[in-house]
């Protein structure tokens, strides 16, 4: 039987690697329309078991390249043969890189009596040394495979692929490529345009407008969007909620509630994306670990332009016009109206790079560190 090697990865430190022998039989796969499962059994000696189940399923650690911190993210077992076409958005596509990942893992005990009192003991050919040591005490691990629900990308992938915090090599989880599942869900709301509002088109075109006089319903179209960002260590949550490493409202998720993007986030312009919460799931490394789920929930909003052609998002809202019956007439047509305390615009420009906070409806703020590690 072949022999297989694990390479240390973990901080926690594999030394030199791990034996392992793979059973006759494994693996067995399963592939239905929407899942593809996969299970493997390997044996290996019992007092390496933890490590070996550590290696199949790592977890992350935070560390520092180019004065930028990231989570270091050692992948979990992959099935070679399941690969991703080169076709299709996800970043990972593109490289041909596998999509069956190990996802649990479960040990027993081989070459001592078992619970139901049968015999375990495995056999590989002629290796008495081997043999021997599995007898007096071996493990098998049962690893399900199954494709999740977030691309999984390596390091050195992400540097290859240019998704790094500018200027250095770290891996930015920001660019939402690795470790992040999203949810959308479209929607709309009518709004009532007060009669008075809009004009009847006529032919020929009268002297005189003759005006809607009842109310118009608008569809005013947005999206329930929702990022989680998969098992983060409880030490680097940006939140001060959860971290006790920071303090409580000093976190980079407390800093963005209630604000609109600064710049172009998960290829939506600026204003566009409101940030409403924060849920924190927490979960157990194999290590013992603490770690996170951090979901973030989002409202898209992109009406239309302003009288000065600018696009407008959260900072806007549908102006209506109600005809004044005495001169001088509404000079102001119905349309999106940005909003500010000083009535000068505040909005994202090439002359007004970072708008001033305290001015419009919402503050900006940058949205990257949501997914950068503390």
């Amino acid at each position: 039987m072949a022999q297989f090697v694990v390479q240390d990865g973990n901080p926690l430190g594999l030394g030199t690697g791990i034996n392992y022998w793979e059973r006759v039989g494994s693996p067995e796969e399963s592939m239905e329309a929407d899942q593809v499962t996969a299970q493997r059994i390997v044996d290996c000696y019992w007092k390496d078991r933890i490590d070996l189940a550590q290696a199949i399923l790592p977890t992350p650690w935070a560390s520092t390249t180019g004065g930028a911190k990231y989570l270091v993210r050692p992948s979990p077992w992959a099935h070679p043969d399941f690969t991703r076409p080169a076709v299709g958005r996800s970043i990972a596509s593109a490289t041909g890189a596998p999509y069956l990942f190990a996802k649990r893992v479960s040990i027993k005990p081989i070459g001592q009596q078992s619970w139901n009192g049968a015999n375990n003991i495995s056999k590989y050919g002629n290796n008495t040394s081997v043999n021997n040591q599995l007898a007096t005490g071996g493990a098998r691990l049962t690893v399900l495979y199954d494709t999740p629900v977030y691309d999984i990308v390596s390091d050195p992938s992400m540097v290859a692929l240019g998704n790094v915090i500018a200027g250095t090599n770290a891996p930015d989880a920001s660019t939402l490529v690795r470790y992040v599942s999203r949810r959308a869900v479209p929607a709309g709301e009518f709004l009532n345009i007060p009669g008075g509002t809009y004009k009847w088109v006529l032919t020929p075109t009268p002297a005189k407008p003759a005006y809607v006089a009842f109310g118009t319903p608008k569809l005013i179209v947005h999206a329930s969007i929702t990022f989680t960002w998969h098992q983060v260590p409880q030490v680097n949550v940006p939140a001060g909620f959860i971290n006790a490493l920071i303090t409580p409202g000093a976190g980079a998720i407390e800093n963005a509630l209630g604000k609109v993007n600064l710049f172009n986030f998960a290829g939506c312009l600026p204003g566009t994306m409101l940030l409403l919460s924060a849920e924190f799931k927490p979960i157990k490394g194999v290590d013992g670990t603490r770690l996170f789920d951090i979901s973030y929930a989002f409202k898209f909003f992109m009406g239309g332009q302003n009288q000065a052609g600018a696009q407008m998002g959260h900072e806007g809202i549908f102006r209506t016009t109600i005809p004044n019956p005495s001169p001088p007439p509404q000079t102001l047509a119905a349309g999106w109206m940005e909003l500010t305390v000083s009535g000068a615009s505040n909005l994202v420009s090439i002359a007004n790079p970072n708008p001033a906070n305290g001015q419009s409806l919402y503050d900006w703020t940058d949205f990257a560190p949501l997914f950068r590690p503390f």
